[in-house]
């Protein structure tokens, strides 16, 4: 059995980088990844029960050139709230191959440590986006938003139940 990983990043003006990590091009979803181009770490991806942001990293080697399009893309800002997604590719012993998304969410930062002939790039991800605005301790919850807006109603319903909806007729 041969495993590969595919990640794709997402930037601001329809641009991206597609990246694997197994000595070959591979093609997916009409996408064209590269081999071994910037890729250096692929962080572990951790499958949880519970609703709850999930970040992940991805280290990347990009050269230390002041035209290189990805390293721009990250000072520039390209890269935030766009998209990443990792898949993974087996091939298995008859020569069937299956593709598995591993990780979807949205770059939320980045580190850069400079070296003599290269840049590393730590991209942090999350899986969703679920907790980012809200505001420590507020509640979705009628209590709460009376705190804050008297007389609003628009969580004067939140907590109850109500019997199935028909929609249509």
């Amino acid at each position: 059995m041969i495993i590969r990983n595919l990640i794709r990043l997402e930037f601001l003006g329809d641009g991206e980088l597609l990246l694997t990590d197994g000595g070959v091009p591979v093609t997916y979803l009409d996408h064209h990844y590269a081999p071994d181009v910037y890729l250096k770490e692929i962080g572990d991806v951790e499958e949880q029960l519970e609703l709850n942001t999930q970040d992940w990293d991805l280290t990347l080697n990009v050269e230390n050139d002041s035209s290189d399009s990805v390293l721009n893309a990250f000072r520039s800002g390209a890269y935030l709230n766009q998209t990443i997604t990792y898949y993974r590719q087996y091939i298995w012993d008859d020569d069937s191959i299956e593709f598995h998304k591993l990780f979807e969410g949205k770059m939320i930062s980045y580190e850069e440590e400079d070296a003599e002939e290269s840049t590393t790039i730590v991209v942090t991800s999350s899986a969703n986006i679920i907790h980012w605005q809200q505001v420590k301790g507020r509640k979705t919850n009628n209590d709460s938003q009376q705190q804050f807006y008297p007389g609003d109603k628009g969580f004067q319903f939140a907590g109850t139940e109500t019997k199935d909806i028909k929609w249509g007729k």
